[in-house]
């Protein structure tokens, strides 16, 4: 399984680079699982500041919550496993555009379009200028809640 460092060298608040600091601290160790790295970087500032306090107090309690935490990018998925083997093997019409780049069919300019307008064709994260249009948050939590696999739900939602 795949470790990251806890106290990777990004930009994020101080506070959050202070509580990571803290929670590596408390548990003796530089690496977790990526997935729980994953949401130690975008989980609640007061409940990173919990979890730190807990980790102080019981550093195994740690140990126990990491392991859960694989199980979470599952039911962030757009789609259950199982029907993703059938989507791979189809590909997305492209087109040649008139400056000569592959672009996907037009059918979805309309959305990129849209996006860059609401946008101001900028990045809605950094304000950047924006190179692509790409969905930040997956359409399966847009819409409806589609039926779970017996993986996702073993994950409590947030």
């Amino acid at each position: 399984m795949k470790t990251c460092f806890i106290f990777y060298e990004a930009q994020r608040s101080k506070e959050r680079a202070n509580l990571l600091s803290e929670l590596r601290d408390a548990i003796g160790q530089d690496a977790v699982k990526a997935a729980m790295w994953a949401c130690l970087q975008v989980c609640d500032i007061s409940k990173l500041r919990e979890l730190v306090g807990y980790a102080r107090d019981c550093p195994s309690l740690f140990a126990l919550l990491e392991h859960p935490s694989l199980s979470i990018p599952l039911r962030w998925m757009q789609r259950p496993l199982h029907d993703r083997a059938t989507t791979l093997t189809t590909s997305h019409p492209r087109t040649i555009s008139s400056d000569g780049t592959l672009r996907r069919s037009n059918r979805l300019q309309k959305p990129v379009k849209l996006a860059k307008e609401r946008d101001g064709c900028r990045c809605a994260l950094t304000n950047a200028t924006a190179l692509e249009v790409a969905h930040i948050f997956p359409h399966c939590m847009i819409n409806e809640t589609p039926p779970q696999t017996s993986a996702a739900a073993a994950v409590l939602p947030f």
